[in-house]
């Protein structure tokens, strides 16, 4: 708001349920509206999807009217996918009955303009070079580079006294861009501009800025701990593993903790299950995709359970959440759960659950069977060897969490290995028999997990949509769906 990170883009480092995004509309807000703030500044609002973007707007709509704030829509979506409450806001014509581009003039009298990211990139064609003194991107993670700097160089393409105020908001622990050429992330098209800023020195921890704390230079990065969310349960494991135990548990206790009582959990007070599922992973011949019969039957009977449950603890099919990497999974689940009433139950992949949250998070991993793990690591399948998955997997519900898996295959990521063991240890394993010293393998793949390590693999591939009838990339190579707003303009 002080403008004091300008010209170095400044970067709010928000771990998931911390709130990043209503602190980057508030922080829009005072840019605009705080005492002394100046009326000529013009802010450019941007973030990957058509959906994250139309959020940031309905935030903004309760302080903004149409005559201060312009969402940009692309020509080419459907009036009925925009949010009623963000259509008064947007570019369309009635008389055209289309979303239209409109003039420069048009979009030099509003204060916010809001666009996708790969929209914002086309902006400096329309002559609006220098016009914006803010720049704030969300969800800056999702980005691949030259599409971040396309938005905010687009804003001062000329060497000028007053460079734009550029925001960058993420978090560089959870799933990055999604890059499918292996050229491309040779060259390092793979981590976005938000990873390779918060790696240097600049935004890291800093002694001597801070007289012999190891805390974060406040002048261009803030890092928010207080997350909102998740039962500290829950937050305990990723916190440890991803954010130095910085992050504070600060939910609402009427929602974390309200099925801290539910009597199919094995240990009350500690809302999570590893439910140990020695399933077989099988394909059909009409596809190249991954399911497993054993763990879907697992994930509905707890549906029926939670959903069926006449006491308090009763959650609505909408307030859950299956996550799986695998389309045929999902496909098979869905199909599965639509036939016991439970349309409402969101099943989608990792990447369809960032920046969301559910009350009770179901996770299905899929994967029973060893020989199949080198091919999934070369390919990007899974949620193995993938600690950026893995984080937001885990970091989803709010009340309860519930996996569902083969031990024998996920102890053998260090990650899931930490969660099957902090599962056990609170007496929170349920399913099928498991002795840690088993060798349940065979062992010509021993070391598997260990070439996996030595590979370079992107961060994230996706892997399913949230409706079979939306377009979606289906990957015959990866057999995995890309997400739809990945191609939103």
């Amino acid at each position: 708001v002080c403008s004091v990170a300008r010209p170095t883009p400044y970067l709010i480092y928000g771990p998931p349920g911390t709130g990043k995004s209503v602190t980057v509309v508030e922080a829009m807000l005072q840019t605009l509206l705080a005492k002394g703030a100046d009326e000529s500044n013009r802010i450019l609002v941007c973030a990957p999807s058509n959906s994250a973007t139309d959020l940031l707007v309905q935030r903004l709509s309760a302080y903004l009217s149409p005559r201060e704030m312009l969402r940009i829509v692309s020509y080419s979506r459907e009036k009925d996918k925009v949010p009623s409450d963000v259509m008064r806001f947007t570019n369309y014509d009635e008389v055209e009955g289309a979303f239209v581009s409109p003039t420069v003039d048009f979009i030099k009298q509003k204060r916010v303009i809001a666009v996708t990211i790969t929209k914002g990139g086309f902006l400096p064609n329309l002559g609006l070079e220098n016009h914006f003194s803010h720049v704030f991107m969300d969800e800056a993670g999702h980005s691949i580079e030259p599409e971040a700097i396309s938005c905010f160089l687009g804003s001062s393409s000329k060497l000028v006294e007053n460079p734009p105020v550029v925001v960058l908001a993420g978090d560089p622990k959870q799933l990055g861009p999604i890059i499918r050429s292996d050229l491309a992330k040779r060259f390092g098209l793979g981590e976005s501009l938000l990873e390779r800023l918060s790696k240097r020195s600049l935004y890291n921890r800093n002694v001597a800025y801070n007289q012999g704390d190891m805390k974060y230079d406040e002048r261009v990065v803030t890092k928010l701990v207080r997350n909102y969310r998740s039962h500290d349960s829950i937050l305990k494991l990723p916190n440890s593993l991803f954010y130095e135990n910085d992050l504070i548990s600060c939910a609402d206790l009427f929602k974390s903790h309200s099925l801290v009582d539910w009597e199919h959990l094995p240990t009350k007070g500690f809302p999570l299950i590893f439910h140990g599922v020695q399933g077989e992973d099988k394909r059909e011949a009409n596809s190249p995709s991954w399911f497993n019969g054993e763990e879907a039957r697992v994930v509905k009977d707890y549906l029926d359970l939670l959903v069926k449950d006449t006491r308090v603890n009763r959650c609505s099919a909408a307030e859950i959440g299956v996550v799986t990497p695998y389309h045929k999974q999902a496909q098979k689940l869905r199909r599965l759960l639509r036939s016991v009433g439970y349309e409402d139950c969101k099943v989608g992949s990792v990447d369809e659950f960032q920046g969301t949250e559910r009350r009770v998070i179901i996770i299905s991993t899929v994967r029973s069977s060893v020989q199949f793990l080198d091919f999934d690591a070369r390919h990007q399948l899974g949620f193995l060897t993938n600690p950026k998955r893995f984080n937001v997997a885990v970091t989803r519900a709010q009340s309860l969490l519930i996996v569902v898996g083969n031990p024998y295959i996920l102890e053998r990521d260090p990650h899931w290995n930490s969660l099957l063991k902090y599962c056990i240890d609170n007496g929170a394993y349920l399913g099928c028999d498991y002795n840690p010293n088993s060798t349940d393998v065979d062992d010509g793949v021993e070391n598997v997990l260990q070439r996996v390590a030595e590979m370079d693999l992107d961060d994230k591939n996706d892997d399913d949509s949230e409706n079979d009838e939306e377009f979606v990339m289906i990957s015959h190579l990866t057999a995995q769906e890309g997400p739809a707003w990945r191609y939103e303009e």
